[in-house]
């Protein structure tokens, strides 16, 4: 059951870091996918930068799970979707990290591109998480 539900987790991210970059190609904006209240685990957001609206809010990850960002340009407060739907040159990986055997890493690619992985991810090693 906690690995499906895991799976699902992984799937409600992936969902919306497509959204972050369907908007920003269909708005001809460069929009952001980040943290609610600098905090990935209150929920996230996808804001349009132009005129800093929120277009859509996701809600917060359950007890027991740790999201987080960690990017290639140390820009780990958000991820930035061009209107090419290209990143600003980001690429990293958002890690969901639990206490049980499986955890998972969503890779993205500054392309747009993306893939996932679960089971014993090294992002998650911190004790932390």
């Amino acid at each position: 059951m906690q690995k499906n539900q895991l799976t699902s987790l992984v799937n409600q991210v992936v969902s919306a870091v497509h959204d972050a970059r369907f908007v920003a190609m269909t708005s001809h904006a460069t929009t952001r996918f980040c943290a609610r209240d600098m905090d990935w685990q209150q929920g996230q957001l996808i804001v349009n930068e132009k005129n800093q609206q929120v277009i859509r809010v996701f809600p917060a990850m359950p007890a027991g799970y740790h999201l987080h960002w960690k990017s290639t340009l140390g820009e780990s407060d958000a991820l930035h979707f061009r209107s090419n739907g290209f990143t600003r040159g980001q690429q990293g990986s958002f890690f969901i990290c639990t206490k049980q055997a499986d955890s998972a890493q969503i890779i993205v690619l500054r392309t747009g591109r993306i893939r996932s992985v679960i089971g014993k991810i090294s992002g998650c090693d911190d004790p932390r998480n």
